[in-house]
């Protein structure tokens, strides 16, 4: 059996098809499960829903979620935190 954390983000899906919506139209990517956006988003899904300080820790790359614990280190779905330091989420394959 797989926990939250194993299923990683979900994507919102917006149906609403209207020009220059954020999701539909400028294609923006939101999880569901976590309710972090982009550039707060961490390398994997906590499970459950972020608090407005750990999106803003991530964002600003203090913050990251990694092998289901929280890490102080950059998020590596931040591109802007990525800078090919080994280590770094990207950096694996």
């Amino acid at each position: 059996m797989s926990s939250a954390m194993d299923r990683g983000h979900v994507e919102y899906e917006c149906k609403c098809n209207r020009n220059g919506c954020m999701f539909c139209d400028g294609g923006l990517f939101s999880c569901t499960r976590c309710g972090s956006s982009e550039g707060a988003l961490p390398s994997q899904c906590p499970g459950e829903k972020m608090t407005p300080e750990q999106e803003a820790d991530v964002y600003a790359g203090r913050l990251d979620f990694r092998a289901g614990a929280w890490v102080n280190a950059p998020s590596g779905s931040a591109s802007s935190h990525y800078d090919g330091r080994p280590g770094l989420p990207e950096a694996t394959s």
